[in-house]
């Protein structure tokens, strides 16, 4: 089986619908006699314009019509074409602008015209918004987009400055140039061009051609194209993950290695300028040690030559102790020898100074004696303290030597921690700007993992906006295509019991026993009943409902609890009294190929010269009497043509077939006639 649709639509300038209608062609193929079951949306019985065969029954919806023919012969083709009642699925506006000001258009006997004359700049903005019903999926309002390929044809009449966006194709053919555009358009794109009059036709006009669009409405084709994106997208996402996981791990190891050398530096730096300082107090101690054990040997020096000659008296005082020991000396005899002495001087009458000196050496001598034992002692002592102090200067001599080399020693081992302080304290350093480049490496890679993390986010956020896009086309596809059709070799009389679940004037839920897909719910009622989300008082927006004249439109496509949308989201039904439920079953959806085509034709306004359609009038030279005949000849014979054509074209409407009418050969005829009567007309002037 196959299907094809065509659509067919003329807009005005001002976004009025001239022409708007569909023509259906379905092919059965076969043997036998079948029931075809065909929905088509936007169409009544009352705008159907043709069918052959005629369907046996035609029943509406408020949104769309079901055209059922029953028991016909089959192979068979059926073929039938109606006028839409709602708006096509693309609006446009457009803008024209003559030299920056905005153009006035004036309309004579259908046409619209802007003025404006050679050499003027003319900017045409044309806007085409998508302006399909939308969706409500998890929230979020979605429009399933439509591919368009869009062709202009720019008359030779203007000199193309600029063009956005630029066109994929650009063909010349003749003096003319087509530019197209293959577009996306999920909400809205504008094309602008600039162009310079260069010349006009002999009515002083540029005809601007139409701008046709090839509309490609394919909701299955957006599933797969979102549904290869999403596989692709879901291995760049994995990857995204991997890669970002790696590098979250390598930044928190650079972190902890980084926060570790940090910390080896700050401790390595700190003992090297305490062994630095260490290295400096040893160096210190060393040159003092030095400097006392050069005093001390000074001193020492100083001290010999007096310990030397207390040697040699101590060599005397041992000799005299030792007397002193031996006794070698009688104090009582010496005492007795003195007395004699004495008397002897005093008997003789000697110098009494004499006696007094005796005396005196009487005196000490018994004094000598009585501390002879304590002067040996004292002696000895002495004796013992200069061997002493000997004995002391040659230990100090030793150790003046060896405070020397304790000396030299700390010098040499200040050098040593002083070298080892400073290279801990460039090591510190090393280990410092190792850190600090961890640190910046760091904190590059953070703003590296931030954008990773971003576009990450951004990606999964595509990934689930495709999710839903797909699931939207998808349920496009099955309300407009893949359900809209049905064949049967007999037509299900079943009636599904049908339940009504309500609370006061709201309908909670409405549910239909059957094993067949409910394509369509209309739910009736006395008042103006709306549909809302469950549990809100939220108006539902959405592609497969519709609220009519105090009755709603549900498209469910599924079967059971059927209150809800296409895609799953539960309603009720708010304001109800006592609804009447009728419902639509696809029992047997047939597999069939689609052919839809969509022309949609946008009406542009023709560019008039005023100042090139005027004739020029030299001197006061009236005209004669056969010009003035044969101006008013063309002019009559301009208004029968232009007649002509207006009665044609609306027969052409009465009979709801497209208007295709080439204006070219007309205005050839106008001006093949207008040359003849000018011809005439010279012939004329040169008789007279």
């Amino acid at each position: 089986m196959r299907k094809s649709i065509e659509y067919y639509c003329i807009l005005s300038l001002n976004g009025e619908i001239e022409e708007w209608k569909v023509d259906i062609e379905i092919i059965v193929d076969g043997v036998g006699r079948a029931t075809v079951v065909d929905r088509m949306w936007y169409i009544s019985p009352e705008t159907l314009l043709e069918a052959e065969p005629k369907p046996s029954t035609i029943l509406f919806y408020g949104k769309y019509s079901k055209l059922i023919w029953r028991d016909i012969k089959i192979p068979t083709v059926i073929k039938y074409s109606a006028r839409l009642f709602s708006a096509p699925p693309l609006k446009y506006s457009i803008e024209v602008r003559v030299n920056g000001e905005k153009a006035n258009i004036t309309q004579r006997s259908g046409v619209n015209y802007i003025k404006a004359d050679v050499g003027d700049l003319i900017s045409v903005n044309i806007t085409l918004v998508n302006s399909k019903g939308k969706w409500l999926c998890e929230g979020e309002e979605i429009v399933v987009p439509l591919n368009l390929i869009v062709m202009f044809s720019l008359p030779s009449y203007l000199g193309l400055l600029s063009l956005t966006p630029e066109s994929n194709v650009s063909l010349t053919i003749g003096d003319g140039k087509t530019d197209v555009w293959m577009l996306t358009l999920y909400d809205k794109v504008t094309i602008c061009f600039k162009a310079r009059v260069t010349g006009t036709n002999p009515w002083g006009e540029v005809p601007l051609k139409s701008i046709t669009v090839q509309v490609i409405d394919r909701p299955d084709v957006v599933s797969k194209k979102a549904e290869e994106m999403l596989s692709k997208l879901e291995e760049n996402i994995e990857s995204l993950k991997y890669i970002t996981r790696k590098l979250e791990q390598g930044i928190n190891a650079s972190k902890t290695l980084a926060k570790g050398l940090m910390n080896v530096s700050s401790l390595l730096n700190y003992t090297g300028y305490s062994l630095v300082s260490i290295a400096g107090a040893l160096k210190t101690s060393g040159e003092k040690l030095i400097k006392a054990s050069k005093e001390m040997s000074k001193l020492l020096s100083s001290f010999e030559s007096a310990i030397s000659e207390a040697s040699s008296i101590v060599s005397t005082l041992d000799s005299t102790v030792e007397s002193l020991k031996s006794g070698e000396v009688n104090y009582e005899q010496l005492t007795q020898m003195i007395d004699q002495l004495i008397e002897l001087l005093e008997a003789t009458g000697q110098n009494q100074s004499l006696i007094d000196t005796l005396v005196k050496l009487k005196n000490l001598l018994i004094e000598l004696e009585a501390h002879q034992e304590e002067l040996v002692k004292e002696l000895e002592y002495i004796s013992g303290l200069v061997k002493s102090l000997s004995n002391a200067l040659k230990e100090g001599k030793e150790a003046s030597e060896e405070l020397e080399k304790a000396g030299q020693m700390f010098t040499k081992l200040a050098e040593s921690v002083e070298k080892i302080g400073f290279t801990n304290i460039n090591v510190s350093k090393g280990l410092y700007n190792i850190s600090q480049n961890l640190f910046s490496a760091v904190n590059s890679s953070i703003k590296q993992l931030d954008s990773l993390k971003e576009k990450l986010s951004e990606l999964e956020n595509t990934e689930s906006r495709l999710r839903r896009l797909k699931k939207c086309a998808d349920a496009e596809w099955n309300l407009y295509y893949k359900y809209s059709l049905e064949v049967a070799l007999s037509e299900v009389t079943e009636t599904p019991e049908i339940k009504i679940i309500q609370t006061g004037k709201v309908v909670r839920d409405i549910r239909a026993e059957t094993p067949y897909v409910v394509y369509g719910v209309l739910v009736r009622d006395t008042t103006n009943i709306k549909p809302v989300i469950a549990s809100s008082e939220d108006i539902i927006k959405d592609a497969s409902v519709y609220m009519l004249n105090k009755s709603v439109l549900i498209c469910p496509l599924s079967n059971g609890s059927i209150l809800k949308t296409a895609l799953g989201t539960p309603l009720e039904l708010i304001n109800a009294t006592s609804p009447k439920v009728e419902l639509d079953t696809c029992a047997f959806p047939a597999n069939i190929s689609f052919s839809v085509a969509f022309t949609l034709e946008l009406i542009l306004p023709r560019i008039l010269s005023l100042k090139k359609f005027t004739p020029e009038i030299i001197g006061e030279k009236r005209p004669s009497p056969q010009r003035k005949i044969s101006s008013e000849l063309l002019v009559l014979t301009t208004a029968i043509l232009c007649t002509a054509i207006l009665s044609a074209v609306k027969l052409l409407k009465k009979r709801r077939k497209k208007i295709e009418v080439d204006i070219t050969d007309i205005i050839n005829e106008i001006e093949k006639i207008r040359r003849e009567i000018a011809a005439r007309t010279t012939s004329s002037d040169q008789t007279s």
